[in-house]
């Protein structure tokens, strides 16, 4: 007879894959469509690499990179990956302060994750009310600034 009952506990969710940037932007717009229309709030973060002058990523700081945003987020959260290194990450039905503590996480992780590839502080910065602006690059542009504020701070 065994001394402790094992409780039943639900899989966890998988974490969803990369998608390509048109996805993600369809993404914005859908959660910005519900939003306008009274539905809840959604987040867009943008996780940026900080480079120096020429420097690129390097392939295994982007698999760490991608691994790390893809086990912090829901099924129905996307994410990708831009030309220049950075990602867009969308939070589905998710508000501000609880975006910032997961922006929070994923800064903290990448960087310490990073320490050990190649010493690089990753930014993550935050989007608005998405009804302050009229496209998604704006929304994106909006987190993106999030991050650089972040790191003049």
């Amino acid at each position: 007879m065994p001394l402790f009952k094992r409780k039943h506990e639900p899989p966890p969710e998988p974490a969803p894959p990369i998608s390509d940037e048109a996805e993600v932007h369809r993404a914005i717009y859908a959660g910005a469509e519900r939003r306008r229309a009274g539905g809840a709030e959604f987040s867009v973060l943008c996780v940026i690499p900080q480079l120096i002058g020429t420097a690129t990523l390097l392939p295994a700081e982007t698999e760490a990179a991608t691994a790390s945003i893809a086990a912090e987020l829901r099924g129905e959260d996307r994410f990708c990956l831009l030309d220049d290194g950075s990602y867009i990450v969308v939070l589905v039905d998710t508000e501000r302060d609880p975006g910032l503590i997961v922006a929070q996480r994923l800064g903290t992780d990448l960087t310490v994750r990073s320490a050990g590839i190649k010493q690089r502080k990753w930014l993550v910065g935050i989007a608005g009310d998405p009804l302050d602006v009229k496209t998604e690059a704006a929304l994106v542009e909006l987190a993106r600034a999030d991050a650089a504020e972040r790191d003049a701070a």
